[in-house]
């Protein structure tokens, strides 16, 4: 099954586009995989041209459930997901070396979770779209914290 547009349609196709790829007719990706209702539904892989990749549980087309998502910036996902959002329990390793383990909520880092830098900082607290908002507790490398309020990824 592929995904993209025909005739400025976009959505799932049970044939590649073999015509000349335009602004209104093209695939960006490829799914493999559970197929009820026309939609994925189930266990799938769902990989796109540009080498994105998502392996897990879709419903309706979305993922739903347990799935991994890969970046092509090699940035990786691993957790729940509602939607096609990140949702629920995650882990969330970037290239840069950052670590984020803990809630998502819409696809944003909410609610408890921890926050290993690469420069070797560590926060562990609360978060609020994307941000540290709420208690927590921020470690340097050599020690030093400050634990306390924080407000839109600041200190109160």
């Amino acid at each position: 099954m592929y995904i993209g547009e025909r005739n400025a349609q976009f959505g799932y196709f049970p044939d590649k586009w073999e015509g000349e790829v335009d602004e209104d007719n093209g695939d960006i990706g490829k799914y493999e995989g559970v197929i009820r209702f026309g939609l994925p539904n189930g266990q799938g892989i769902f990989t796109l041209k540009n080498g994105e990749k998502y392996v897990g549980d879709f419903k309706n087309g979305k993922l739903n459930g347990q799935a991994t998502h890969t970046s092509k910036m090699g940035n990786k996902y691993t957790g729940s997901w509602k939607d096609g959002q990140r949702h629920g329990q995650g882990t969330l390793n970037l290239k840069s070396g950052e670590e984020y383990v803990g809630e998502f909520k819409n696809g944003e880092r909410n609610g408890k979770g921890t926050l290993k830098l690469s420069a070797g900082e560590k926060y562990f607290g609360d978060f609020k779209n994307g941000k540290k908002d709420g208690y927590g507790t921020f470690t340097l490398p050599s020690g030093d914290k400050y634990e306390g309020e924080w407000t839109n990824g600041e200190k109160s």
